[in-house]
């Protein structure tokens, strides 16, 4: 039986969203989602970095760089456990970039 965990949590210092959702099954994480979203003062909101499973294989995109989607190797569940830990620990970073990247005011 396939379960189904959503968490969300508001950074405002860094003006970011973070987002997973994870479907396990027997303890196996059978499909994910990790989105990392700007959330600027009028509301306005910008994709920063994802990972998923949503199309059948599991990448990433860095929508400071290219945004184009790069393919990641290995176990739905290590990838999902890797790619948390990356972002948690670089999240103010990769907001930094993308505003540059944009030309967006803050940092």
């Amino acid at each position: 039986m396939v379960r189904r965990t959503e968490f969300a949590h508001m950074y405002p210092k860094h003006g970011a969203r973070v987002y997973f959702l994870l479907d396990t099954d027997r303890g196996e994480v059978v499909h994910f989602v990790i989105n990392l979203v700007l959330v600027l003062d009028d509301g306005t909101c910008h994709e920063v970095y994802r990972a998923d499973t949503c199309h059948g294989f599991a990448h990433e995109q860095r929508f400071w760089q290219s945004g184009r989607k790069m393919m990641l190797d290995g176990s739905y569940t290590e990838i999902f456990m890797e790619k948390k830990k990356e972002l948690l620990e670089n999240y103010p970073r990769w907001v930094s970039l993308f505003r540059k990247s944009r030309g967006l005011k803050g940092d």
